[in-house]
């Protein structure tokens, strides 16, 4: 028998209360289905509780049932090991108390630190250790009251914040929570001990199959041991190759706001400062993940009392918008053999009181980490290594994820770099670059394909060029920003903008590279010695891998990346501006060379309307070609022969996606569509 703690908020005999369940997992599986059932038989009371009250109503809070073994996570998801302590706190006044209870050993080992979100020093009092200063891990010890807890810490005169505890075991991954003062006294569950935080870091970290593994396994991107962070303005720690200096600003997200060449203080990154003595959030090299609801069809995100007024759901790594931003908190800090490391939490950029408060905003569900090091074979490039993993819970999270443009990353970088390059011809041939235009200076402009993976801003004057190296998509994004809040502010703008749909839960890796050269023939060069796109296709929902590939879908959603094991499952949604009846599935947006590969093999099953079509793009052209497809649900491998076929040719075939309907016609009703697909390859699986 599989048995887990299960926290839930209940209405019992016309009471609402905060309960604790065995949850067996055999029975009521962490699926949404055995959630309701378990959340069903509670309320029947059918199952043996306990409440989670005090004497005199005091709420006993769940901070964490820490659940990982080494090896057994997912990337900080939930792990599949047993429980290794129960933690609860209280917290009101200047008073802090927090009781651990170690499960299955004795504490040996476990230790918990705490200080103030802010970084201001303080000290804390136990009657284990009564000057313990503020960072430094408290050993447990073995355990000293009749129930199992032990810990009992009181601040020494701080005044209510916001503190992060963490904690940790030898050989288990680190855990840690933000905790603000009790202010009402309406009971909350915080955390869930069956989707608590964590992951094998120290082990097996797998995170799932995403975009990154390009220059090594997304697997051996773990966390590194934590060192200190800059205590002062400018707030930078740095990583130096002698040719290549990079600094991260630990104080706004981490961001990458540094890189210099040559042994010059010339920082060719913009990294601006309001008048206000604030960094502006949003500038610098740093990731930005974009969801449901867009802000605009889809309508404004709204938590916390604040509402979105443009761009709707949008985590930011620096920070919010405006000249007093809250800024994204860097969790973990390591520096290491010249590498950097950090995991941020960031910050919804448009959620701030109006009128804007100095700092206010609303933390984003989700985690951002980066990994920086420096090109072994180029020392004028550093690498980046990115991770998104998803914890969302708020009131849209259910909803599936529409695909939206991301920044993975953005490059706020020197005004003086203001020619933009990309290449729209054969790849790999050296063909000539192609001008990207600014057609409206201080907005991002329309996104660009490259047929190569790169996007390049030019230094005129110098004849200097940066590259973002972009493996994962063709998709690029430039802008120039001639002016802003005083002479810091202008700024070129180049960015990597895969087309993506990130779920509530997902965890998401990706690659990118920058470098810096004498001109743009180096430039390309560099690019060349990096992994290429070969220029083929072949996807595998069947593998267990749980991952819909960087596939995007327009108007139908699939069963989230967690539920593809064998397949992925294809169905319309409604409520956008057709109703569903034109939906497709589209592949990542990445260069085929249609000169080689003229079959599109595809094992599926579909039902509802037989009037579906192969849609792709070359330059600005989009060309369609229909299917002949047999509606009856039934399991079988497609041969969409393109020989002959006019433009699917000349190796520049991108943006290729199935799509439901007739070409030019009007919208067919639905009929209980769905498509179920194993597999899109430029081979037929069945035969390999």
């Amino acid at each position: 028998m599989s048995l887990s703690n299960y926290f839930a908020k209940c209405r019992i005999d016309g009471v609402e209360k905060y309960i604790r369940v065995r949850r067996d997992l055999t029975v009521y599986p962490r699926t949404a289905e055995g959630t309701v059932a378990i959340n069903a038989a509670i309320v029947a009371k059918a199952l043996p509780i306990s409440v989670l009250s005090g004497p005199g109503g005091t709420v006993v809070r769940t901070i964490a049932a820490v659940t990982t073994q080494p090896g057994t996570g997912t990337g900080g998801n939930t792990g599949t090991g047993p429980p290794y302590a129960d933690a609860r706190y209280t917290y009101s006044s200047n008073t802090f108390q927090v009781r651990v209870k170690p499960i299955g050993f004795d504490g040996t080992g476990l230790t918990m630190s705490i200080q103030r979100k802010d970084g201001i020093g303080m000290q804390l009092s136990n009657s284990a250790n009564p000057q313990l200063n503020a960072g430094q891990p408290y050993g447990f010890g073995t355990v000293v009251d009749a129930s199992g807890f032990v810990l009992d810490w009181t601040f020494v005169g701080v005044p209510q914040v916001t503190l992060v505890l963490k904690f940790n075991r030898p050989g288990y991954s680190e855990f840690i929570r933000e905790i603000n003062p009790e202010t009402t006294g309406t009971p909350i569950v915080l955390f869930l001990a069956s989707t608590v935080g964590g992951g094998g870091d120290t082990g097996t970290n797998v995170s799932k199959i995403g975009y990154g593994g390009v220059y090594a396994p997304n697997s051996s991107y773990v966390p590194f041991a934590e060192t200190p962070k800059p205590t002062d303005f400018p707030w930078r720690s740095f990583i130096d190759n002698g040719t290549l200096k990079a600094g991260l600003n630990t104080k706004v997200g981490s961001v990458l706001d540094w890189l210099s060449w040559d042994g010059t203080n010339a920082n060719q990154v913009n990294s601006p400062i309001y008048n206000s003595g604030r960094f502006d959030a949003g500038r610098q090299i740093m990731d930005a993940m974009y969801g449901y609801p867009n802000g605009a069809g889809e309508g404004q995100y709204v938590e916390d009392g604040k509402s979105s007024f443009a761009i709707g759901y949008d985590p930011v790594q620096g920070g919010n918008i405006d000249d007093f931003p809250k800024y994204g908190v860097t969790l973990k800090h390591g520096i290491q053999n010249n590498q950097a490391y950090v995991q941020v939490q960031p910050v919804q950029w448009e959620l701030r009181n109006n009128p804007r408060g100095d700092g206010d905003g609303v933390l984003a569900k989700m985690y951002m980490e980066n990994w920086h090091r420096f090109d072994p074979d180029q020392p004028r490039a550093i690498r980046r290594h990115m991770r998104w993993t998803m914890f969302r819970d708020d009131n849209y999270a259910n909803h599936y994820p529409t695909p939206r443009q991301q920044e993975l990353p953005c490059a706020y970088i020197n005004i003086g770099y203001s020619v933009f390059l990309i290449c729209t011809g054969k790849p790999y041939t050296n063909a000539p670059l192609t001008n990207y235009p600014i057609v409206n200076p201080g907005a991002a402009e329309v996104p660009k394909f490259s047929t190569e993976p790169f996007i390049m801003a030019k230094n005129p004057s110098t004849g200097r060029v940066l590259v973002m190296y972009t493996p994962h998509s063709g998709r690029v994004v430039a802008a120039m920003h001639p002016s802003g809040q005083n002479d810091t502010f202008p700024a070129a703008y180049i960015a990597s903008a895969p087309m993506l749909s990130c779920d509530r839960d997902g965890v998401y890796d990706f690659d990118v590279a920058i470098g810096e050269f004498a001109n743009e023939n180096l430039a390309r060069q560099w690019v060349y010695n990096q992994p290429r796109w070969d220029g083929k296709f072949e996807y595998r929902f069947d593998q267990n891998l749980k991952t819909r590939h960087g596939f995007f879908l327009y108007n139908c959603a699939d069963q989230l990346e967690k539920n593809i094991t064998d397949n992925i499952t294809i169905t319309p949604l409604t409520d956008n501006e057709n109703g569903g009846k034109d939906f497709d599935v589209s592949l990542p947006e990445r260069w085929i060379n249609a000169d080689v590969y003229k079959h599109v093999y595809i094992r599926w099953a579909v039902r509802g309307t037989s009037y579906i079509y192969l849609r792709w793009k070359k330059g600005d052209q989009e060309f369609t070609h229909a299917l002949q497809v047999n509606p009856d649900n039934q399991m079988r491998t497609m041969d969409i022969n393109l020989t002959g076929v006019p433009n699917w040719s000349g190796d520049l075939v991108r943006e290729v996606s199935i799509k439901r309907g007739n070409y030019g016609s009007a919208m067919i009703p639905l009929d209980n569509d769905q498509w179920t697909i194993k597999w899109i390859s430029y081979r037929n699986l069945d035969q390999v």
